[in-house]
């Protein structure tokens, strides 16, 4: 019998051409059928469902979530390019970089899955426009970005090392072209403005470029008041004259209207809203900033008190204008050029110490950080900087003399007084008025809150610290355990949950929990008032929006997360919390909801005839005023005469986006509100409706104040203000956010 190795050495070349096809479709074709099949080792479930389409292309999740991987990649390629090239004593010649590097000349990394379709959208309308970028382009962009610091081996290798091998040259000049084609297009969108494209010297592109016909409209709802009278017709009073029946045709016409509209999407009460919103529930400590304060300050003894201020009073603080009736007035001085005492170093006595050599250099605008949406400029074409200009020509030489130090610090001279000497310490100069050092009593307070402050925070700071570490344990161990169920692992087993309120009890912090709200009704509460800080190179988010972020469940980093640790703040409260449930938004059905819709019905007719009646009154005004025009006493009760307001409240115009005033006695208005009666002559009367459109108001404005004259003076003086820029960012973003809607809808937008 023939041994079986000779039998394999007989067909040797044979059995070797079987081991080799088996190698193949085992570690080749394999794979390659699960991968299309989408079943592959650690793909997810659901990867290849289609996360967006329209006309002319779609994107798959996978795709979405690869492309949020590589542009995260690519802005920390740039990053570092652009900390090599200031180190080596440039700046990225490129528009859209911020001087710490916050932006880096494209879309910041996200994990907003809009972020890639949104560019996918804008590049399907530079494709239809005709727009076009290659890779000179995309070569011309990282020559200007290294500003001639680093050469192609370094860039190229730098990449390696950041991407570690995950994007090559290639999947950056792709990214590259089309965010260069998106920018490009939103470029056009905001071609009603004018923006300068050069670089300041801070690296930031300079201010949006106002014509002064807008910075004047802009300044004067800042500082233009006025002063009117209202009476207010309330449409619930008209619900029962209401008597009419709607049919069934005219009830699902209104549903339809609005069964995919959320209530919290709409201000108007009578616009058809009838989708259920996404819903959240909080479970939270707080903690009383005051409270905290008035404790620590009840802990300072009278003694330490004293000291600290007898140590101030000997530093010159504490001293305020005598106002005593025993000053004469004669003494007072009128010259307008004198000092003022609007702050406390301006009422002490000159030293002879000198003051610091430099001033700190002011701060870049917020209006001028660069931002990476759709309301910002954005920029395509690439200038080469200005070129520095020529020294001047040297003026005649002046007369030998001993050369002056380079940089000497600033001498303070002080006037001799009326017998030749300073005025003593302690003491007010000549020429200034009059001033005296308040008594303990009254800054004893003051003193303490500066005192019970830095044990304050501190201990803010401790037991949020203790309480987030002692949650996020408890969120680690549920995530495992979560991923465990999901792999179906036998032995897994769910951590014993935390009792906040227990918790809460021992370090002092108040417990609470929201319940199901959506966020119209979150912001009625405390914590729904507060706002999440996320860093220094991160905007605050506000808590509501919280209600409308979804967890991800796919164990990503996500603030819409459950049982995620957070913290917000308030004015006067500081939030440890985490999201326990979510609920997302959901369409009911119009038997389940007849009865709504009916009742919004009948409020659209009330609103109806309460808009009759306002204008009814309105046209009886004329020349007289609003209370002698109404029929009875009771109804010139209801008669309203706010103090003088202004379009816009001038305390806010330094932070962000401009507010529209609280007008005293009225409900919530909004801008439509402003524009009518700012536009408005005085003497004219008009109706217009409150925010929500319950109330509708007579208004008969008086006058504005100050004079044109007071006006174009302060303006002169100081034109393009804070808030005159915010209010030119905000309104330049109106344009864009109303084109890419509009864009939407035009290339069929479709996302499941």
């Amino acid at each position: 019998m023939a041994s079986p190795f000779s039998i394999f050495r007989k067909n040797q070349r044979l059995w070797m051409a079987g081991a080799v096809l088996i190698a193949i479709l085992a570690f080749v074709v394999a794979p390659m059928l699960e991968s299309f099949s989408g079943y592959s080792q650690g793909m997810r479930p659901g990867a290849g469902n289609v996360a967006a389409s329209w006309y002319g292309g779609s994107i798959t999740q996978d795709q979405v979530e690869s492309e949020l991987v590589q542009l995260g990649i690519a802005n920390t390629f740039l990053r570092k390019l652009a900390t090599d090239v200031k180190e080596k004593g440039g700046f990225p010649q490129v528009p859209d970089v911020a001087p710490n590097l916050s932006f880096v000349g494209i879309a910041p990394p996200s994990n907003d899955p809009g972020t890639i379709i949104q560019r996918k959208l804008l590049v399907e309308e530079a494709k239809r426009m005709g727009i076009f970028f290659d890779d000179q382009s995309v070569r011309t962009f990282l020559t200007r970005f290294v500003d001639g610091r680093l050469d192609g081996d370094y860039i190229q290798k730098t990449l390696r090392e950041v991407s570690g091998g995950r994007m090559t040259l290639l999947d950056f000049y792709r990214l590259m072209k089309e965010e260069l084609a998106k920018n490009a297009v939103i470029r056009i969108s905001n071609s009603t403005q004018r923006f300068e494209e050069r670089i300041n010297s801070q690296g930031l592109p300079t201010a949006l470029l106002n014509p002064p016909s807008k910075s004047w409209q802009y300044f004067l709802r800042f500082n233009r008041a006025a002063t009117i009278e209202t009476y207010p017709v309330f449409a619930k009073d008209f619900a029962d004259s209401v008597t009419a029946i709607p049919s069934d045709r005219e009830l699902r016409a209104l549903f339809d209207e609005g069964k995919s509209v959320s209530r919290i999407e709409v201000e108007v009460q009578t616009q058809p809203a009838f989708m259920v919103p996404p819903m959240a529930d909080f479970e939270f400590l707080s903690i009383d900033r005051e409270q905290l304060m008035e404790a620590e300050k009840a802990k300072i003894s009278e003694d330490v008190l004293r000291a600290e201020y007898d140590r101030r009073v000997k530093e010159n603080q504490f001293r305020v204008p005598d106002t005593t009736p025993d000053t004469p007035a004669a003494e007072t001085p009128t010259d307008s050029t004198q000092p003022t005492p609007d702050s406390e170093q301006g009422n002490r006595p000159p030293t002879l110490e000198n003051p610091s050599q430099d001033a700190p250099p002011p701060s870049p605008s917020s209006s001028l950080r660069p931002r990476n949406d759709l309301t910002a400029p954005k920029f395509v074409g690439f200038q080469d900087p200005p070129a520095a200009p020529a020294d001047p020509a040297p003026a005649d030489p002046a007369p030998a003399a001993d050369p002056a130090p380079a940089e000497t610090a600033p001498t303070l001279t002080i006037e001799p007084g009326p017998e030749g000497s300073p005025a003593p310490a302690g003491q007010d100069p000549p020429n200034l008025p009059k001033t005296r050092v308040q008594t303990f009593e009254e800054v004893k307070d003051s003193i303490a809150r500066e005192l019970a402050m830095g044990e304050t925070f501190k201990r803010i700071n401790q037991t949020t610290t203790e309480l987030r570490d002692r949650m996020e344990i408890y969120s680690v161990s549920r995530r495992a355990y979560e991923r465990a169920v999901r792999e179906k692992d036998k032995n897994a087993v769910a951590p014993e949950s935390l009792n906040l309120q227990q918790i809460a009890d021992e370090l002092g912090f108040q417990y609470g929990r929201t319940g199901l709200v959506d966020a119209r009704t979150v912001m009625t509460l405390p914590i729904g008032r507060s706002r999440l800080m996320r860093g220094m190179q991160m905007d605050p988010i506000d808590f509501f929006r919280l209600t409308v972020i979804p967890p991800n469940d796919f164990d990503g980093e996500s603030i819409g997360n459950l049982y995620t640790p957070l913290n917000s703040a308030s004015m006067s409260n500081v939030f440890v919390f985490w999201k326990v449930e979510h609920k997302d938004a959901s369409t009911p059905t119009f038997e389940a909801t007849k009865e709504e819709v009916r009742k919004l019905w009948a409020k659209q007719r009330a609103t109806e005839l309460a808009e009759s009646k306002a204008r009814e009154i309105a046209a009886r005004v004329g020349a007289s005023s609003i209370a002698e025009s109404l029929d009875d006493e009771n109804q010139r009760g209801l008669v309203v005469r706010p103090a003088p307001f202004t379009w816009y409240n001038a305390m806010f115009a330094n932070f962000g986006p401009p507010r529209e005033n609280i007008v005293e006695g009225l409900q919530p208005i909004n801008s439509a509100f402003m524009e009518k009666v700012f536009t408005a002559q005085p003497g004219e009367t008009m109706v217009v409706p409150d925010a929500a459109k319950e109330v509708f108001y007579v208004v008969k404005v008086d006058s504005f104040s100050p004079s044109e004259d007071d006006l174009l003076g302060r303006f002169a003086a100081a034109p393009n203000t804070t808030g005159v820029r915010n209010l030119a960012d905000q309104e330049s973003g109106i344009a864009p956010r109303a084109w890419f809607s509009n864009l939407q809808k035009q290339l069929g937008l479709r996302q499941p």
